[in-house]
């Protein structure tokens, strides 16, 4: 059973991950992630951000956006709960609404009184995910609840407090840049010779740049974006396929659900049936 299998069935992942066997490529799915940095340094993309999680900060995010970790000062440990809204109870909906008002950059909580509770919660946590107790899975909602209290009276209370990776080096600012273009302009038939115009950089460079520091080629990256963005609108919208194809991109519909099932598994019919 896969990851997505098993957070589709049972609506909660935990993970505790200290080696580097982390995706080589940007990822994206239902429901929400949150990431509590013990010891190391991760860099994480999230859409067209940086941000560099330190050790004692938490990282909360909708995780239908694009996103990849990159670990740059090993050792590290970090603790990942994924899970869907639908595994809170109706009556504790309102410990949500802070995450979903969510807006860039703020997703980086700092809670510097709250490191022993939290790791005593993530602690719980752990052991009862790999335990055959009764009633886990409402000992697990429960312990989420508390974990989604704490974050959201964080959120409420700084709101317009703002994180990105420090310190901004030439090599950050480009990054953001070619992520910015790309997400700002991927409804384009967006050339190669236009970025690099754009960025006042040569084409060469800004291909092996870009494999470099993402992991991936400018077209690749820009095909997941379309598709990421796909995802939404049929999870949201009642748009027909062919609408849905043109909206975000592509060319022609046949290739929207090539591209799609290519890189989901699914068409795009299938996925919004799911």
């Amino acid at each position: 059973m896969t990851f997505y299998d098993v957070l589709r069935e049972h609506r909660f992942v935990y993970e505790r991950k200290t080696n580097q066997d982390y995706p080589k490529v940007f990822d994206s799915h239902l429901g929400y992630e949150i990431v509590w940095v013990t010891s190391g340094v991760l860099e994480v993309v999230l859409k067209n951000h940086l941000y560099r999680v330190k050790p004692g900060h938490m990282l909360v995010f909708n995780a239908l956006t694009m996103h990849k970790f990159h670990v740059i000062e090993p050792p590290y440990e970090r603790h990942l709960i994924h899970f869907l809204p639908s595994v809170v109870p109706e009556g504790a909906h309102a410990l949500l609404e802070p995450l979903e008002r969510l807006a860039y950059p703020n997703h980086l909580v700092d809670l510097p009184g709250e490191q022993e509770r939290l790791a005593e919660l993530f602690g719980r946590i752990g052991r009862e995910y790999v335990a055959d107790e009764w009633q886990r899975k409402i000992a697990l909602q429960l312990y989420l609840q508390e974990l989604l209290l704490l974050i959201s009276r964080q959120l409420r209370n700084s709101p317009g407090r703002q994180w990105t990776a420090a310190p901004q080096t030439a090599r950050d600012k480009l990054v953001g840049q070619v992520l910015l273009l790309l997400h700002e302009r991927y409804r384009e038939p967006l050339s190669l010779d236009l970025m690099a115009e754009a960025l006042h950089v040569s084409k060469y460079y800004l291909c092996h740049f870009f494999k470099r520091e993402m992991g991936t080629t400018v077209q690749a990256y820009m095909k997941q974006i379309r598709v990421n963005e796909a995802k939404t609108l049929l999870l949201h919208t009642a748009y027909p396929i062919h609408l849905i194809s043109d909206q975000v991109g592509f060319q022609t519909s046949s290739h929207f659900i090539r591209s799609f099932k290519d890189l989901t598994g699914f068409t795009p019919e299938q996925f919004r049936r799911r």
